[in-house]
């Protein structure tokens, strides 16, 4: 393995998880001195592994990887910014920021257990933490000092598509009555307060005083739909 330190990352070497304890168990390996190692595994063994070396720049961390898989279930090639909340370690993609944000708002970070959807140091799960994470500049106003909830005003767009594989695929766009002087942002993840069953919905645009809401799902799955004077939340459950 090349070895190349990152020099400015004190602290953040150690072993990370991410995966739901069933098909994706994903496991990263951080060195100041030998670099990475990342496994894959899931209900069947080891699907996938990769090693390198790392560097420190402005944005975060980025891996050099020995062996190219562009098909391989972790994008090695995207920068990871190393995100401190209290004394808990994540490695978050670039690109999954606003998602690290909603899970935030969502409540389901920080998790209590080592599953979860983001990278996660080892042991850290169980480090109790209070406030917000520090998150980049560009993101702070994505972390929610409290949790906003909206009413579905108006239904704009229902239809129904087929995708090549012959499954049916639901596509809907909806107004709500609150927008960014509410601290609704691009990209905010809603779900329907008081349904069992949850539905991700996605802020696709928004104004002073409301937005747009998209929702993607296969048509059967079996879930409610959406409809006018649901109540809208940024929590989970």
């Amino acid at each position: 393995m090349r070895c190349h330190p990152f020099r400015g990352a004190a602290g953040w070497e150690g072993d990370y998880f991410y995966g739901d304890g069933l098909g994706a168990n994903l496991r990263l390996y951080l060195s100041p001195t030998a670099g990475f190692a990342y496994e894959w595994r899931g209900c069947l063994g080891l699907y996938d592994y990769n090693h390198g070396s790392l560097k420190k720049t402005r944005e975060g961390l980025r891996f050099q990887a020995e062996l190219v898989e562009p098909d391989g279930y972790l994008d090695l090639s995207r920068t990871f910014v190393p995100i401190r909340w209290g004394g808990r370690h994540y490695l978050v993609p670039e690109d999954r920021l606003v998602d690290f944000c909603n899970a935030v708002n969502s409540k389901t970070e920080p998790r209590a257990q080592r599953h979860g959807l983001f990278f996660l140091r080892r042991g850290d799960e169980d480090i109790e933490v209070s406030g917000l994470p520090k998150m980049p500049e560009g993101y702070r106003h994505c972390l929610l000092e409290r949790p906003i909830e909206a009413t579905l005003t108006e239904i704009m767009d229902r239809k129904i598509s087929e995708t090549d594989w012959g499954t049916e695929v639901l596509t809907l766009r909806a107004n709500i009555d609150k927008g960014s002087t509410d601290g609704v942002f691009e990209g905010m993840s809603l779900n329907p307060k008081g349904h069992v069953l949850s539905i991700a919905m996605t802020v696709a645009s928004v104004s002073e005083h409301r937005a747009v809401i998209e929702v993607q799902r296969y048509y059967f799955e079996d879930r409610p739909t959406p409809a006018v004077g649901w109540r809208l939340t940024t929590l989970r459950w």
